[in-house]
């Protein structure tokens, strides 16, 4: 129970921007509820390996070598979801994603009996076809089946009253237009500032996380003459924002052009001059001398320790050097994980 409530902490502290979708906080618990396709992803690919890391890797104890072989094997599985889940693939990715999964399926019996099954589940079977999948059809955002559960679970919610004979398909058809049309209206760059200001309103009506844009944010249209500190700032489709109004939002991976390194950090002031664009970021603290990373053995989970503090060190970066957003859970006074985020790079 102390185990399920280190996972439920996880899932609730870790800062995240707003493109990631909420899981239930009360995961493991019957008022959670049926956990959903693209629940058990996010589950799979951030909140349960950064928990089982932390409860098992640094385990002491006589226990602690069966507690290393578990984690070893749920690492299996959550690198191949993490694999899968990426926006690009390759033939090495999908060599990696068969071993681990092979790996999974072949310890899976040992060290958990009670899966010795009369009967033969069929998952398995398909888990293993999706090595083929990646090498025919290529990354599996082209082909999985999740726009197409969330289609169904957003049916599902609306009431027919038992209106039969074309009703309930109208309703269905004007209530989808509507929705087009607002969301047409909020991404145009002259939306009117009442849509923005009942933007969460309006997030909340169409059913659908529509970011975390506000009457203040920017996408880079400022005066020639003028200098604007906007709260957030859109660049390539994403939604950056400062420290102060959206945590999640400003935690960025981000490369050093003078120096060619990569450094995390948190976005404390966006300054837009003379159309130039600068993020003023502040870097994570490296990790302390002498302590561990117990993410470093798992290359497919690209996770990485440091000091939960913030470095004094600031850097002036265009939003092109932006490598992707990322989520941080802080573990100890000392230790923060920082999970890359990005669906296409991995960092070396």
């Amino acid at each position: 129970m102390d185990d399920l409530r280190f996972v439920q902490e996880v899932v609730a502290k870790t800062v995240t921007p707003a493109w990631v979708h909420h899981v239930p906080k009360n995961f493991g618990e019957k008022g959670a509820g049926s956990i959903k396709a693209d629940e058990w992803r996010l589950l799979a690919t951030i909140y349960l390996p950064i928990a089982l890391v932390l409860l098992w890797a640094e385990r002491v104890g006589n226990d602690a070598a069966h507690f290393r072989q578990l984690l070893e094997h749920s690492m299996a599985l959550f690198q191949a979801a993490t694999i899968v889940s990426r926006y690009t693939s390759s033939k090495s990715r999908a060599a990696a994603y068969r071993d681990f999964i092979k790996h999974w399926l072949g310890n899976l019996q040992d060290l958990y009996p009670h899966t010795k099954t009369p009967r033969t589940r069929t998952n398995p079977h398909y888990a293993m076809h999706i090595y083929h999948f990646l090498l025919l059809f290529g990354p599996a955002i082209s082909w999985w089946a999740f726009p197409v559960e969330r289609l169904i679970g957003q049916l599902g919610k609306i009431n027919s009253n038992d209106h039969l004979g074309g009703q309930h398909e109208a309703t269905i058809m004007n209530t989808w237009i509507r929705g087009a049309n607002l969301r047409r209206w909020i991404n145009r760059p002259g939306c009117p500032a009442v849509l923005l200001h009942f933007y969460r309103l309006f997030s909340l009506y169409l059913g659908l996380n529509l970011g975390d844009r506000s009457a203040g944010s920017s996408t880079g249209n400022s005066s020639a003459n003028t200098v604007s500190r906007p709260a957030h700032y859109e660049h390539d489709g994403v939604n950056y924002s400062r420290s102060t109004t959206h945590l999640g939002n400003s935690l960025v991976l981000y490369l050093d052009p003078v120096s060619g390194k990569t450094y995390a950090g948190s976005i404390e002031e966006i300054i837009i001059n003379k159309q130039k664009v600068d993020f003023i970021i502040r870097r994570q603290a490296p990790l302390p001398p002498g302590k561990n990373d117990p993410f470093r053995i798992f290359p497919h989970f690209p996770a990485q320790t440091y000091s939960s503090k913030m470095s004094s060190d600031v850097d002036i970066i265009d939003p092109k050097c932006i490598i992707s957003h990322c989520a941080r859970f802080d573990f100890s006074d000392e230790r923060a994980v920082i999970l890359n985020l990005s669906r296409v790079r991995l960092l070396s």
